[in-house]
């Protein structure tokens, strides 16, 4: 998912204008992986400011659903905010 996924541009500068990365590794990391439930691998979580899991995208997944995945993340974040 990294190569095929992540490095496209149009994913790349979503990504990257809009979220912070982290990569866990679940040996190093095993408390998180444990607390956050992750069962398979690749995972991504999309997490709002508060710390709230927002989505949770389980294995591999194209870069025009993972895009989906990202906007419309992205959009509920923003929503939620402006009702404050």
């Amino acid at each position: 998912m990294q190569q095929h996924t992540l490095e496209l541009p149009h994913v790349e500068k979503l990504v990257t204008s809009s979220f912070e990365t982290l990569n866990v590794n679940r040996t190093t990391h095993a408390k998180l992986v444990q607390k956050l439930k992750i069962k398979c691998y690749p995972t991504t979580l999309l997490v709002d400011p508060n710390n709230k899991v927002v989505d949770m995208i389980e294995g591999y997944v194209d870069a025009k659903k993972f895009q989906v995945h990202l906007q419309t993340g992205l959009a509920s974040m923003i929503s939620e905010t402006q009702t404050r």
